[in-house]
């Protein structure tokens, strides 16, 4: 099935949201693949979804279409040479521990804390969310990966649409979230629904939590056919409760979408033409 390996293994990252700062405090942490041991943590508050434009959070770099990589957490802690890390190995003068002493010291009531953490504490539950299960430069993925899951049926579109060549063993596992909250952060903007009615691609956005009633996002929609770019709606909406309608389009079945929110990807991929064929987070 393939497998993930360390960062010195791979020097040319396509896109890499990580804290180029973290990364840089360790020079250890990169011998190793690195798994949390839970979602929803502070790396995907900071990375996960798409931020306005002048959002002092906003990152060079940000998961505008976050997919999560589900292990079997059984299998993967008994694997020879696996070790852990109390917090992030990705900071200065962590080491992991590969015994089941260290395991056991690890305060795993803190790693999965979900509510609002006491102030005396905050700083120190952030930090033990974000331990991990790690593995000495590369992980085999046979028989350890559960799922690839998405957080709505346009990201999955998005990534069935992005990996052609993935072999229908792995493709097989690609998943869509039945309420992404429970994985997600979901604080930030994503296309929540696209449908055909009529002449016009209906479009509507979670706003996410973070969201201030009344600013406009930037929304930039595009249609190809063939290749050919045929229609391109550039604008700028405010994010409610109503659906956005952008008219006219060629209505072929077809076509090829590319949506971007604040100059970031949103989706990319086929939709065919009819409201029946499209699925409805």
């Amino acid at each position: 099935m393939g497998k993930l390996v360390c960062r010195d293994e791979q020097r040319n990252l396509v896109h890499d949201a990580a804290n180029q700062g973290a990364i840089a405090s360790n020079p250890d942490a990169l011998k190793f693949v690195r798994l949390y041991f839970r979602p929803k943590n502070s790396f995907h508050l900071k990375t996960e979804g798409i931020k306005f434009r002048g959002d002092p959070h906003r990152n060079e770099r940000e998961m505008s279409i976050p997919i999560l990589f589900l292990f079997n957490f059984s299998k993967v802690i008994t694997q020879a040479g696996i070790g852990f890390s109390d917090g992030k190995l990705a900071r200065q003068g962590a080491q992991p521990v590969f015994d089941e002493v260290g395991f056991n010291l690890i305060p795993f009531r803190d790693v999965y804390h979900d509510s609002a953490p006491p102030s005396s504490r905050m700083q120190e539950i952030h930090d033990r969310r974000m331990s991990e299960v790690v593995a000495p430069k590369e992980l085999l993925l046979a028989d350890l990966l559960d799922a690839v899951q998405c957080r709505t049926i346009y990201d999955e579109i998005t990534l069935r649409y992005l990996t052609p060549g993935v072999p229908s063993r792995f493709s097989r596992l690609y998943r869509t979230s039945d309420n992404p909250p429970d994985l997600f952060m979901c604080f930030d903007t994503f296309i929540q629904l696209l449908e055909f009615q009529g002449d016009c691609l209906r479009m509507k956005l979670f706003a996410g939590k973070n969201y201030r009633a009344g600013r406009k996002i930037h929304c930039r929609i595009e249609q190809r056919v063939q290749g050919k770019l045929q229609m391109i709606a550039d604008f700028d909406e405010v994010i409610n409760n109503n659906s956005v309608d952008v008219r006219p389009f060629k209505k072929e079945a077809l076509s090829e979408w590319t949506i971007y929110l604040e100059e970031m990807l949103a989706f990319k991929g086929i939709l065919p033409y009819g409201k029946s064929e499209l699925v409805k987070t």
